[in-house]
């Protein structure tokens, strides 16, 4: 099979509680300050079967789903300033490029719309 990378931006947190009775996912901030509520219903919570360590994950059409810890970490990157630049400097280094606006737009919360684009040889 061929080989394929994934750029997309998605919402995520870690999951502190899963409360199968009421059908809620209760996520927590990083640094634990802020627990967040979602009702998501049993019937997500069955099909998805989230675990406390893993992610509550939203992208961007409004579709919700879980990813364990490992797979998400491994995955995703932190859309902040630094964290960005550092995950993608390796590709800048290759020769890889962006709009030039795009990658101002990511650290702000926008997506890219044409991706990321090798110049030919």
């Amino acid at each position: 099979m061929k080989l394929y990378n994934c750029v997309k931006t998605v919402k995520a947190a870690k999951i502190f509680r899963v409360d199968v009775d009421t059908g809620e996912v209760l996520t927590v901030t990083d640094d634990r300050s802020r627990l967040t509520v979602f009702r998501v219903g049993k019937e997500w919570i069955d099909k998805h079967q989230p675990k406390v360590g893993g992610y509550f994950v939203e992208y961007e059409d409004g579709y919700r789903s879980y990813s364990p810890a490992d797979a998400f970490e491994k995955g995703y990157v932190a859309a902040d300033a630094d964290t960005f630049e550092a995950a993608w400097q390796p590709f800048l280094d290759a020769g890889y490029r962006f709009g030039t606006d795009a990658i101002g737009n990511v650290k702000f919360g926008w997506g890219i719309a044409k991706g990321l684009v090798k110049p030919a040889n």
